[in-house]
């Protein structure tokens, strides 16, 4: 059985719209971007998992899918990918307590599930 860490977070990521402002001085984090980074930091406890030369990462994301009216709400679930991943990843470390940089995740997948609450569950599992 394939060793595995998951976090729950009580909010949905940061989107790459809205993680990044641009100015005549370059890219900066936008505030969506901060309290992201925040919520993650502050509610998040760092868990381990065993050492691989590989890791998989699996997310859903947990929010209301259709409008009162049904209509289908304009949520785009793989824009949130890369900002949740380096973010939690920062709360992992494997057994040897040594970071594990993103670079090293060689599959991801993810999906949305409609909800009322929004939070996001992100499990990372090592491949070998």
């Amino acid at each position: 059985m394939k060793d595995t860490a998951t976090f729950r977070i009580d909010a949905l990521p940061v989107s790459e719209n809205r993680a990044i402002g641009r100015s005549s001085r370059g890219g900066y984090k936008t505030k969506f971007y901060k309290e992201w980074e925040e919520i993650v930091m502050l509610t998040q406890k760092e868990q381990k998992i065993d050492c691989s030369e590989f890791y998989g990462v699996e997310m859903i994301y947990y929010l209301p899918i259709y409008y009162k009216n049904g209509n289908v709400r304009k949520v785009d679930g793989p824009n949130f990918d890369k900002y949740n991943i380096d973010m939690v990843i920062r709360k992992l470390v494997d057994k040897d307590g040594e970071a594990i940089d993103d670079y090293r995740i060689l599959e991801w997948s993810g999906c949305k599930v409609d909800s009322e609450e929004k939070y996001t569950e992100i499990t990372f599992y090592c491949i070998k």
